[in-house]
């Protein structure tokens, strides 16, 4: 704020003192008279005043006398003030003249209208708060020494209602919930590679694959390594799977399910409902399925499983698969079966063979299928499959006679039609060849593979140097991973090397009609295979299982 002084003499004329200033104008009226008495003049009248005004910066009229003031500046406050010259003991008092009606605050000076004794004082205070101007009369009446007469008003503060504070901001978004712990340092499970799913024998009477093996081979910077050793490192109990069931479709005639072998699918918690799908339910259930009473000659760990596919108690101990048509996936001699987790503790297994007696022409059963890990379920791979197989592995009757499983761990016998596809692996969806057939011939440490395919409707096509492929004979299965392959002249897809000190030459070589030829030779690799055996093959996400018998 910025003040100036100005001397102004009495005058019997009105004075008109306005002053437009950028912001606000401040002139003090600064008013020296003598009284009249004093100076040995009649005393009559005495009029004094000087004035201390703040005005909005646009022009004003500023009226003033002695006597009188006028300044329509709106809203604020206004007060009159004075600054005797000691010793004093004249009174003074004051008043505003009209008083404003609107709501306005108007009084005298201090102790009943009088200020004396040489103390400042303001006298009285004005308080618009309904925009009117503060135009009136002020009278100064008594004697004093010599009198600084002040009259105060803040700026304008009235015009268009100011418009209401904006709205509170919205509170800001929740945080993301922070992302899953880093696994730590060292956990290194070879994923997806260490990861194979394998449609499997034993084959149907139409030589389809009936079963679904899934092993997990963990690996630490691409050397094997334990699973008790992958486990700890990633700060896990163990590894487990799920599975859930999609589609399990009622028969065509649902009383078929009430004939005396119990050929649908019932929960052992509530025997008399046939469970079907959808909505998705667990496999197994909670509590286990009325057909798990065939496994009670045999460790079962399905049982007791849930929310598992096995039971984390017995994965170490158990069988995936038990009795001698299983498929042969592991160094076990043929006709065995085969663990859960191997005797070298270096293979997780997973084995299905569902099947459907009452399967309703050109329908199908559902699956999806994951690793996990041990206690929390975290999801480490996961896939899909189809099975369309009509027999089953209890009694190997299809129709009325046979027993609808989902899962199991007993391998078909080779009655009945249809077989297991995979139908996505990890979210990405897998075309599987519309034909593939195989000639084999194995010795304990060597293969010759020769493997004709034509890809599926669905397929965008294959190209070996830029995709992964996958061969896998019996228990024996290897990744060669994208651009190892290289084209020939003749357009043919080769690939000689060594993967784990196991030599190996593939040949991929395109025919008419989207079908190809693969020949495979390698030696030195750990090879068990059952007659027939099991074929699988994978370019990127196109891929056919199927078997082999075994060449003399």
């Amino acid at each position: 704020m910025f003040a100036r002084e100005v001397n102004v003499h009495r005058h019997n004329s009105s004075a008109a003192i306005c002053r437009n200033m950028n912001m606000f104008v401040l002139v003090t009226a600064y008013v020296k008279a003598v009284l009249l008495n004093r100076f040995g003049i009649h005393a009559g009248t005495c009029g004094l005043l000087a004035f201390f005004l703040l005005v909005p910066s646009a022009q004003a009229n500023c009226n003033f006398s002695p006597t009188s003031f006028s300044f329509p500046f709106t809203g604020g406050s206004a007060s009159i003030s004075w600054n005797p010259t000691p010793p004093i003991s004249a009174n003074a008092t004051c008043a505003l003249v009209p008083a404003d009606a609107q709501s306005n605050t108007v009084g005298s000076c201090a102790a009943g209208g009088v200020v004396g004794g040489g103390n400042p004082g303001t006298c009285f205070g004005y308080a618009n708060n309904n925009c009117n101007s503060l135009t009136g009369t002020f009278i100064v009446s008594g004697a004093a020494d010599v009198v600084t007469i002040t009259v105060a008003g803040n700026p304008n503060v009235c015009g268009p209602p100011p418009p209401p504070p904006p709205p509170p901001p919205p509170p800001p978004p929740p945080p993301p919930p922070p992302p899953p712990p880093p696994p730590p340092p060292g956990c290194n499970l070879g994923l997806p590679n260490s990861v194979r799913v394998i449609p499997s024998d034993p084959p149907s009477q139409d030589k389809k694959p009936t079963s679904l093996v899934a092993l997990f081979k963990p690996t630490a910077n691409g050397v094997p390594t334990t699973l008790t050793a992958a486990a700890q490192a990633c700060g896990y109990s163990g590894f487990d799977w799920q599975q859930i069931v999609e589609r399990l479709p009622p028969p065509s005639d649902p009383l078929d399910c009430l004939a005396p072998s119990h050929p649908c699918v019932a929960a052992k918690t509530n025997p008399g409902v046939y469970l079907t799908a959808p909505p998705a339910f667990s496999d197994p259930p909670p509590g286990g399925y009325v057909y798990f009473s065939f496994f009670d000659s045999l460790t079962n760990p399905l049982l007791g499983a849930y929310p598992f596919y096995y039971n984390p108690a017995v994965v170490s101990t158990a069988f995936a698969c038990s009795g001698p048509r299983c498929p042969v996936v592991s160094s076990l001699p043929v006709g065995q079966g085969f663990p859960i987790t191997s005797p070298d503790d270096l293979t997780l297994a997973f084995f299905d063979r569902p099947g459907e007696p009452l399967l309703p022409p050109g329908d199908y059963m559902s699956f999806r299928t994951r690793l996990v890990s041990l206690p929390s379920g975290e999801v480490l791979r996961e896939w899909t499959w189809r099975s369309t197989y009509d027999a089953d592995s209890i009694t190997g009757q299809p129709g009325l006679g046979g027993v609808a499983t989902t899962a199991n761990i007993l391998p078909g016998d080779g009655s009945g039609t249809g077989g297991v596809t995979i139908t996505s692996i990890d979210g990405v969806q897998v075309t599987n060849f519309s034909a593939f057939s195989s000639k084999l011939e194995v010795t304990a440490t060597s293969f010759e593979l020769v493997s004709k395919f034509t890809l599926g409707s669905g397929s965008d096509g294959i190209n070996p140097p830029m995709e992964a492929v996958v061969v896998g004979v019996g228990s024996y299965s290897v990744t060669i991973p994208a651009g190892s392959f290289h084209e020939t002249s003749k357009g043919y897809y080769v690939y000689e090397g060594t993967v784990d000190d196991e030599s190996l030459e593939l040949h991929i070589v395109p025919g008419t009609n989207n079908s190809y030829t693969l020949k495979a030779e390698g030696t030195g690799v750990p090879l068990v295979v059952g007659n027939p055996g099991s074929v699988v093959l994978e370019i990127g996400n196109d891929m056919g299982a199927g078997t082999a018998t075994l060449d003399d």
